[in-house]
C-alpha cells in the first residue's frame, strides 16, 4: 500500500473512531443519572439559620453523594421553624401528633432516579413532616430508598417503618444512623470511613 493510501485509511479510521466516541459521549450525557441523594437539615429551615452553613444531615449527605457520584438535592419548608431549639422541638411533636403535611419550598423531583439515598434528622422517632408532603408528590414504585439519619439518641426510631408505610411500593432499607455529636466531631477521613462502610454493607 502506498504511503498516501495509508494516510487516507488512517484518517478515515480516526474520523470513525472520533464519531463513535462523540456518539457515546452524547448518549452518556443524555442518559439519566441512576442515583440521587435527597436530604433535609434543620439549619436551613429555622429562623436565623445559616443558609451557607453545613448542617449535620447535610454533611453526611455530601459525603454519600461524593462516594456514590450522585446528584445532591435538598428539601426545604415554606415556613421556617423558630430560632429557639426547644420551641422547634415542641412544634415538631405537635406536627407529628396531628399528622401535619408541611408545604415544600420547591419541588424535588426524583422520577429520573432508581436509587435514592434519603437523609433527615430523627424527630420524635419519625421524619420531619415536610417529608409527608414529598412522599405524596412522587411515584416511588420500584425505587430503592436507602435511609440515613442523624439523631440525639433515638437512632432510626420508627423512621424506616414510617417511610415503608408512606411509600409501600418502594424498597426501603436502612443505610446509616449517626449521633448528632459525632457528625461534627468526626474528621473528614473518619466520616468518609463511616459512609464507605455503610455503603459497602448494602
Amino acid at each position: 500500500m502506498f504511503r498516501w493510501q495509508k494516510l487516507v485509511v488512517g484518517a478515515v479510521l480516526s474520523a470513525a473512531a472520533f464519531s463513535l466516541s462523540a456518539v457515546a459521549n452524547l448518549a452518556a450525557a443524555a442518559a439519566p443519572q441512576n442515583a440521587v441523594v435527597v436530604y433535609y437539615t434543620l439549619l436551613h429551615n429555622r429562623d436565623e439559620g445559616d443558609e451557607n452553613g453545613v448542617g449535620k444531615t447535610q454533611r453526611v449527605a455530601q459525603e454519600i453523594a461524593k462516594q456514590t457520584n450522585s446528584t445532591l438535592l435538598e428539601i426545604k419548608n415554606v415556613k421556617k421553624y423558630p430560632a429557639d431549639y426547644d420551641e422547634t422541638v415542641d412544634i415538631a411533636r405537635d406536627e407529628l401528633n396531628q399528622g401535619v403535611k408541611l408545604p415544600m419550598a420547591a419541588p424535588v423531583d426524583v422520577s429520573a432516579y432508581q436509587d435514592i439515598y434519603l437523609g433527615m434528622p430523627c424527630w420524635w422517632s419519625s421524619y420531619p413532616r415536610v417529608f409527608a408532603t414529598w412522599f405524596e408528590s412522587q411515584d416511588f414504585s420500584g425505587k430503592n430508598i436507602y435511609v440515613f439519619v442523624t439523631h440525639g439518641g433515638s437512632r432510626y426510631g420508627r423512621i424506616i417503618n414510617d417511610i415503608k408505610a408512606a411509600v409501600p411500593n418502594a424498597n426501603v432499607q436502612p443505610l446509616l444512623e449517626m449521633h448528632d455529636g459525632d457528625v461534627y466531631d468526626y474528621s473528614d477521613e473518619e466520616l468518609a470511613e463511616e459512609v464507605s462502610q455503610a455503603l459497602g454493607e448494602l
